[in-house]
């Protein structure tokens, strides 16, 4: 088990993902390595990001010592062949203009293989933008052909969850993908679906214990008043079975990569979490 937080050396300050959450803006590498962490996601937010090779390989020799690394790919979604960003409500089409064709995504997957980066996550959707078929069909067809050129890089994409249901994403399991789970979207998309809290939180668990040898990584945050807030899973909320998860994760001895994708705290430990 390898446990961590978000970081981007190289961050454009679109805040898509708040810089604020990233470990090299409100702690430090050190510090995290201190309190038990030993784990980083290079949380690319924009495809520009991609072309600072030299930065990014820098940062990654320097903590290699002390931490695995795991990449997120800039956020995107599915228009015909192509790839497009998401723009979530909070960001203006003003902050987030930049388009993202399969060129640019095949050049984030290179650079997770020059990296030596194992594990890549890749968004269908985003949390409540449930995908219908024909754009599930659309996805399941681009991501094939890019798990393709992953292989060769050994590189291992995995989907996150967010925009999919269950059953998409067996079947994107069943196609040889592999899945990112991030719990928050995955309760956010169980709700939509008009399953109530306290099943969704059971779904939750079930999903993971069922699947969880095609799940290398998983994405940990609060949701709040229905919204993915990334709220620190200590807050009180609407998951409450993330503590049993790390304790199903640590107890099996499952070689899960855990992110915490919340402002980290340099005050706490990793087994303050459990």
């Amino acid at each position: 088990m390898k446990i961590g937080h978000t970081d981007n050396p190289v961050t454009e300050t679109l805040k898509i993902f708040p810089d604020s959450y990233f470990i090299s803006v409100c702690s430090s590498p050190e510090v995290l390595s201190k309190n038990g962490f030993n784990l980083i996601e290079l949380h690319l937010q924009t495809f520009a990001e991609a072309e600072k090779e030299k930065e990014l390989k820098l940062y990654v020799a320097e903590n290699r010592k002390y931490f695995d690394f795991v990449m997120h790919c800039p956020f995107m979604g599915v228009d015909g062949e192509k790839f497009k960003i998401l723009l979530p409500e909070k960001v203006s089409a003003n902050t987030m203009s930049e388009k993202a064709d399969i060129n640019k995504i095949k050049r984030v997957v290179e650079l997770c293989g020059i990296l030596g980066i194992k594990f890549l996550t890749i968004h269908a959707s985003s949390a409540l933008k449930l995908l219908v078929e024909r754009e599930f069909s659309d996805f399941k067809k681009t991501i094939s052909g890019l798990n393709l050129l992953a292989n060769d890089n050994e590189v291992v994409l995995c989907v996150e969850t967010g925009g999919l249901s269950e059953e998409q994403l067996v079947e994107l399991i069943k196609n040889g993908l592999r899945i990112t789970f991030d719990t928050s979207h995955y309760f956010l998309d169980m709700t939509q679906l008009g399953i109530d809290g306290k099943k969704a939180n059971q779904k939750i668990l079930e999903f993971f214990e069922s699947n969880q040898a095609y799940i290398p990584v998983v994405h940990m945050s609060q949701p709040v008043d229905g919204k993915d807030a990334h709220a620190s899973i200590l807050d009180n909320g609407m998951i409450n079975v993330h503590k049993t998860m790390l304790n199903i994760i640590k107890e099996k001895n499952l070689n899960t990569n855990v992110i915490f994708e919340f402002k980290p705290n340099p005050n706490l430990k990793v087994e303050d979490y459990f």
